[in-house]
């Protein structure tokens, strides 16, 4: 196992189908590939912003998306592409009924997202891989990029509900729970991890 930095043009594809296979419920999985590939590629240049690959010999086996200003990455996500962003919005809005309920929810919620705290903002592993330390590894290089810019702890947002695996996971690797928070209409659990 080895974990690297994201490269775009050679881990783009195999990252969106993962993302896509183990998050298919986040907002920017349900927007689509295009959407998703606009996504990483802001990540993966953005100073704010830095991702990391988990390889099983020369496949990608998972990935980590690191913010360290996580309450700007959807504003400046719709800035990116204004026009695509609201075409996809406008028809997930007209085919999916739960999609036109977490906008809603959405625009009457407080603004989310609003820690100081660098996030790990998306972590995901191939379901046929997981349990082999592959996450567990992509929090340590995580970690290891966080402390290199003197940030003394962070945060992971993860669902409430139906999530006890996870929720686990992030129990056995050192996280407390801080508070709850609710996006688009679900709600998450906030939890932190001193770097120290």
């Amino acid at each position: 196992m080895t974990i690297t930095p994201f490269d775009a043009s050679r881990d783009l594809a195999r990252v969106i189908e993962l993302h896509c296979i183990s998050l298919p419920d986040t907002m920017v999985a349900r927007l689509g590939r295009a959407a998703m590939a606009r996504y990483y590629a802001l990540v993966a240049r953005a100073s704010t912003e830095y991702v990391l690959v988990a390889r099983r010999r020369d496949a990608i086996a998972g990935a980590c998306v690191i913010s360290c200003a996580p309450h700007t990455m959807l504003r400046r996500f719709a800035a990116e592409a204004p026009w695509p962003l609201i075409r996809e919005l406008v028809t997930q809005l007209v085919l999916c009924r739960a999609m036109r309920r977490r906008l809603l929810h959405r625009l009457t919620e407080m603004s989310a997202g609003t820690s100081a705290l660098p996030e790990v903002v998306q972590i995901f592993t191939d379901p046929q891989l997981r349990g082999r330390g592959f996450g567990s590894a992509l929090l340590r290089a995580a970690e290891a990029y966080l402390r290199g810019r003197g940030y003394l702890s962070y945060c992971i947002h993860t669902f409430r509900d139906d999530n006890e695996a996870g929720i686990r996971f992030y129990l056995r690797e050192g996280f407390t729970t801080a508070g709850i928070t609710r996006s688009f209409g679900d709600y998450y659990l906030i939890m932190t991890k001193g770097l120290c």
